[in-house]
């Protein structure tokens, strides 16, 4: 299991935790390291696990829109046998802070991702259709 501030790999799951990752990459360094420590795992993901953390605000993406652009390239570009993607604990203002992310997700990843609001990741009545048209 490998373990960086904010992301965990374990066998075929990986789990991003947005804001301690974001935290981790105020160290200019470390955006090389992550993205190293990522590919090295991404052919062998079924899982991806992406709590988005209910703090999340806009101005955080925006900070990190660098590195969101730089790890969405890397998920394409590699060969994966990646079956789902679940965001949770997603904050209020998660549709707006989605339109910044989603022009560089294809169509075949966003038939990939599940939006819950809450966590477990198995509570379907707080699911978002990712797959709306704005």
């Amino acid at each position: 299991m490998s373990q960086i501030g904010g992301l965990s790999m374990n066998n075929n799951t990986m789990i991003i935790d947005v804001i301690p990752l974001f935290t981790t990459l105020k160290i200019k360094t470390e955006s090389e390291k992550i993205l190293t420590e990522i590919s090295s795992f991404v052919p062998n993901i079924e899982l991806l696990i992406i709590n988005v953390g209910k703090k999340l605000t806009i101005s955080m993406v925006e900070r990190n829109l660098s590195f969101i652009k730089k790890l969405a390239l890397l998920l394409y570009s590699m060969d994966n046998n990646m079956k789902t993607c679940q965001l949770v604990n997603t904050p209020r203002t998660f549709s707006t802070i989605f339109s910044f992310i989603k022009p560089f997700i294809t169509k075949d990843a966003l038939k990939k991702i599940c939006v819950h609001k809450d966590n477990p990741i198995n509570n379907s009545e707080n699911s978002i259709n990712v797959n709306m048209n704005n």
